[in-house]
């Protein structure tokens, strides 16, 4: 109901869904109502959001953060609250500054290298100096098996299947080159360095300044339907679409081993190892 309520472009209906995205006590309800916010290009929906975002679930304030990313103006909004020093900047993922690149705006691009650096991406040796160091840690102690799974469905099985769970965003990885360690590493340092062709993410530039990025699980001669790095369905009208292009990254941030200790590491890859 709130995905067609967003698609009807209704601005009568926006009063509405901000209740349920900022008041709702249901999570999926809320998270389905900030998905049918991103239809809507007016200021005051990011104004609401950023006003009660301190308060906020991490989980609500990552989705709204992706949400308030995938527009220019509500961007410099939320990137303003950041530079007054009313936000924190260390929220902010690697690949959620590589998304204000997309937006194309001069003054959001300052903003990003004033708070985040030039995110020029690793060098081909930077990468394989990481491999090498990774390939240390692993060699260092044994991992849990047990804790590895549980690491695996925390942070993996949004995009990738293994043993029956997870989902199919990424590669299946039950039949994959698992006991191939330097073959794991490379596609966790470097995921876009081959992406086969289903797995192609793309970028649609809409006509009122929002950019959809993901896979296009599904077509119509009306409509493209996206799957982000959540999993999450984003159905938009062709006839919004300003521009679409192939993506030269893929959906998996090259930074997702960073969050994981040597330890985390260790357990994670005796799951994806095991038999």
């Amino acid at each position: 109901m709130l995905e067609a309520l967003g698609e009807s472009g209704d601005p009568g209906v926006i009063d509405l869904i901000l209740e349920l995205a900022t008041a709702g006590k249901n999570s999926s309800l809320r998270t389905a109502a900030l998905q049918a916010l991103g239809h809507f290009d007016t200021p005051r929906i990011a104004e609401r959001l950023l006003k009660i975002y301190s308060t906020q679930q991490a989980d609500w304030q990552e989705r709204t953060r992706e949400l308030l990313l995938g527009r220019a103006a509500w961007a410099r909004l939320y990137l303003a609250r950041i530079d007054q020093g009313h936000l924190s900047a260390k929220d902010v993922s690697i690949e959620q500054v590589g998304r204000i690149a997309l937006l194309n705006d001069l003054e959001l691009d300052e903003l990003a290298r004033k708070h985040w650096g030039t995110n020029r991406g690793a060098t081909p040796e930077e990468k394989l100096a990481e491999i090498r160091r990774l390939n240390n840690d692993l060699r260092a102690a044994a991992g849990n098996q047990n804790q590895g799974k549980l690491l695996f469905k925390e942070r993996c099985s949004t995009c990738h299947r293994l043993n029956g769970e997870g989902n199919l965003v990424g590669p299946e990885l039950t039949f994959a080159n698992r006991k191939d360690r330097d073959y794991l590493l490379v596609s966790l340092v470097d995921p876009s360095g081959v992406v086969r062709k289903e797995y192609q993410s793309f970028i649609a530039q809409m006509r009122d300044g929002r950019v959809v990025t993901g896979l296009i699980v599904e077509q119509t001669p009306d409509t493209l339907t996206f799957r982000d790095a959540k999993g999450e369905a984003i159905r938009v009208a062709r006839k919004e679409v300003e521009e679409l292009k192939e993506s030269n990254t893929s959906l998996m941030p090259e930074s997702l081993y960073r969050e994981l200790s040597p330890s985390q590491l260790r357990d994670l890859f005796s799951y994806l190892q095991g038999s």
